[in-house]
């Protein structure tokens, strides 16, 4: 036979590897919303690949992939209206790459957090003795406690606000 030319044989037996690149956004999910599972591999995987998730108490749910390219497979996951708070563990099973072989697995993602309980704030903690209109008396200490760390919290008296992006569950303010 002439003008045929073969090429090397690639024999690939590995197993596809989940790379660092696994996220889930947001990671604390309110009751009624959609969040968004990303994880990438060393290689293309088939489209068997589904996303466990489990919580106490629930029964598991499995996802299909939203995308699957180039070895970057997402999801999307509602949680449902009545889901109940807690923490979830995010899996990927059934992941094979295109030769056919299988990943070890269940493989472990980043946690779900489900949190739609508002904070409770205990009642301020208020350092008033020295508030007046005087110049060097005219900044308001307070003390405010939360039952968990918060958000994006922001106080104000008058036109003078305070606001922080994050706080403890007990944080010290002036205004």
């Amino acid at each position: 036979v002439t003008g045929v030319r073969l090429t090397d044989l690639v024999l690939d037996d590995t197993p596809p590897r989940l790379l660092d690149g696994a996220s889930v956004t947001p990671d604390h999910a309110q009751k009624g919303s959609r969040v968004s599972v990303r994880a990438e591999f060393d290689e293309p995987v088939r489209d068997s690949v589904r996303l466990l998730l489990s919580r106490p108490g629930t029964p598991d749910e499995a996802f299909v992939p939203a995308s699957n390219r180039a070895g970057a497979v997402s999801f999307l996951v509602p949680v449902a209206a009545t889901a109940l708070d807690g923490v979830g563990s995010l899996s990927l099973t059934d992941v094979v790459d295109e030769a056919g072989n299988p990943a070890v697995g269940p493989l472990p993602l980043p946690p779900l957090t489900i949190d739609s309980t508002a904070p409770v704030a205990a009642p301020l903690a208020l350092d008033a003795g020295r508030f007046s209109k005087q110049p060097g008396h005219d900044v308001l200490r307070f003390t405010v406690a939360f039952d968990e760390p918060v958000d994006d919290v922001r106080w104000c008296l008058g036109n003078r606000c305070a606001a922080l992006p994050s706080a403890p569950q007990s944080v010290f303010v002036s205004i």
